[in-house]
């Protein structure tokens, strides 16, 4: 009975023990939790910041120059890209896809109107655009519980750039005209769901704390035994005494033993191996590690590990290694870009699992290492058959979209056009003509000279209407000896003059085996905005009534341009 007390006080003692530590660790693990998920969604962040601000520098400035407009009906038009802001956006959730449910928006008090609907003011949003106002360069950040698990919202300022000041004080749809670089225009927020690590900590603070109970329940019983076997005789101590002697050296033994058939087991791998020593020695290399970094046999051992690190890396080595000994783990680490150097100086991708093994002598380490460059040779093949494959794609697209033969816009592309202009000139109230012209007499051309030769005709009369057109107009083959020119924000007298240049121009043109003559329909429509609009009735309206004046020019003597108005 007397016994008692003591094994209790031994086993609340190791239960407090083991109940702070498994309380530490679940601090530890919670704060890494929360510390990796900031650090996620910060550089997640900055990966959308950077994407736009090279798209805005790069690609929309050089857009514009070329006619592209950049606009948030990219999708609808052929001649347009999407604005900074949307592209990222559209990023943001390709990425997020990938990125365990992360999510990512921009919103503002200050809206187009086409992003009104974006406008999410809850609490947060709220709370961190009166932050990031007054602290811009800051970043607001908070763990919120959701019903599925934690949640982090990760916020951070959208400031006004000086490319960006131009086109949001004078776009016609800014709710703000007086911006200012480094104005704080929104805020991007990112959302990161935290369940699937959460659950996993839990669980790993779970198994731990089974592991930490049952190593605590065994030390109270060894310390009770031992306590328990002090107070019985000296002379059962002294036998024990011996007992145990006899123990460590038969364990002494064994381990000899053991470390023979070990190091014997290391020399017969298939895979390089080397065994390194606390102070950072090889102590034993198979033959395959000798061959792998081209040494002799047996020049490998007792030389430095860090030999076999590139000579950039070699000196922040030692540090490294000293850090692992210190916290010694199971561990894989490489890939393409870790890397390893031969006596001959040559460099190689690695990968390399290290094995800490706990010996009299303190901890070695057993490294495995396997030569990556094979492998490395595979991913640049894929890559390069992954551009190839873009190519093709992008051939695809242009054969779908271009006329074989004139090399200009094909009849499916026309119409796609014709509806986009459509719908930009009704919404804004702009004016649009379009004109058919048709080649005079091309039968006969075709039936004198050969239908290479016609062939020739149409590939020149093509190219000078799109020499000729403006930038913004869209040249396109409408069939046969036909072509159609989109006039945008031309009215009546516009495309008048511009179908007469074009007459003119191709009647000019010399080098053909006759000379070449069109006459061209123009149809302007009236976009009222009290009437039902159906873009592709209202396109075949349009087409009709071009076709209509182009009939009369043919009627009319040919080589002349007719407007659909001046014939009523």
């Amino acid at each position: 009975m007397k016994r008692l007390p003591i094994i209790l006080v031994l086993t609340i003692l190791c239960g407090s023990v083991v109940a702070a530590m498994i309380w530490h660790l679940s601090q530890l693990q919670s704060r890494m939790m929360e510390s990796t998920a900031v650090r996620t969604s910060e550089l997640y962040s900055v990966a959308l910041e950077q994407f736009r601000t090279l798209y805005t520098a790069e690609i929309v400035e050089k857009a514009r120059k070329h006619g592209l407009e950049v606009t948030h009906e990219f999708a609808s038009r052929d001649d347009a890209i999407p604005l900074p802001a949307t592209l990222s956006m559209m990023l943001g959730e390709e990425i997020g896809k990938q990125a365990s449910g992360a999510t990512s928006y921009l919103y503002s008090p200050y809206p187009f109107k086409i992003r009104e609907s974006n406008l999410l003011l809850d609490e947060f949003n709220s709370k961190a655009w009166d932050f990031l106002t007054a602290n811009p360069q800051e970043r607001y950040y908070r763990f919120e519980q959701q019903d599925d698990g934690p949640l982090l919202k990760y916020a951070t300022a959208d400031v006004m750039r000086p490319q960006c000041i131009a086109c949001h004080n004078s776009h016609p749809d800014s709710p703000k005209t007086d911006w200012k670089t480094g104005d704080v225009r929104g805020v991007l927020v990112v959302t990161l769901p935290l369940h699937a690590i959460a659950a996993q900590t839990r669980d790993d603070v779970r198994q731990t704390a089974i592991v930490y109970a049952a190593v605590g329940a065994g030390i109270a019983a060894i310390l009770g035994l031992v306590i328990i076997r002090l107070r019985q005789q000296s002379e059962e101590l002294s036998h024990r005494v011996r007992e145990r002697t006899a123990d460590l050296e038969s364990e002494i033994l064994r381990r000899k033993k053991t470390e023979e058939r070990f190091r014997q087991a290391i020399e017969a791998a298939p895979a390089a191996m080397i065994m390194v020593d606390q102070e950072g020695t090889i102590a034993h290399a198979n033959h395959e590690a000798e061959e792998l970094f081209g040494y002799p046999a047996g020049q490998l051992v007792g030389q430095l590990v860090d030999k076999l690190v590139p000579n950039e890396k070699r000196a922040h080595h030692p540090l490294n290694r000293a850090d692992y000994i210190g916290h010694p783990t199971a561990r894989r680490m490489g890939g393409l870009d870790l890397l390893a150097e031969k006596k001959q100086g040559e460099i190689f991708p690695a990968e390399i699992r290290l094995n800490p093994i706990d010996t009299p002598d303190g901890i070695v380490v057993l490294c495995s290492i396997v030569d990556l460059t094979e492998r490395k040779k595979s991913v640049d093949t894929i890559l390069e058959q992954a551009n190839q494959l873009q190519t093709a794609n992008t051939l695809l697209e242009e054969l779908a979209t271009t006329d074989s033969l004139t090399n200009v816009a094909n009849r499916r592309s026309l119409f796609n056009q014709l509806q986009a202009v459509l719908l930009y000139s009704r919404r804004h109230r702009r004016p649009f003509s379009i004109l058919l012209a048709d080649v005079d007499h091309f039968k006969k051309y075709n039936d004198d000279l050969g239908h290479p030769a016609g062939d020739r005709a149409l590939k020149t009369i093509a190219q000078t209407l799109k020499d000729e057109a403006r930038v913004t107009d869209f040249v396109a083959r409408y069939g046969g000896e036909e072509f159609a020119v989109l006039l945008p924000e031309t009215g009546h007298e516009g495309a008048i003059l511009a179908g007469d240049k074009l007459r003119r121009a191709v009647a000019t043109i010399s080098g053909l085996d006759r000379d070449v003559t069109i006459s061209i329909g123009v149809a302007t429509p009236k976009m009222e905005q009290d009437k039902s609009f159906d873009v592709e009735v209202i396109g075949e309206q349009i087409i009709e009534q071009a076709d209509k004046a182009l009939y009369h020019s043919k009627e009319s003597g040919r080589n002349r341009v007719t407007h659909f108005d001046d014939l009523e």
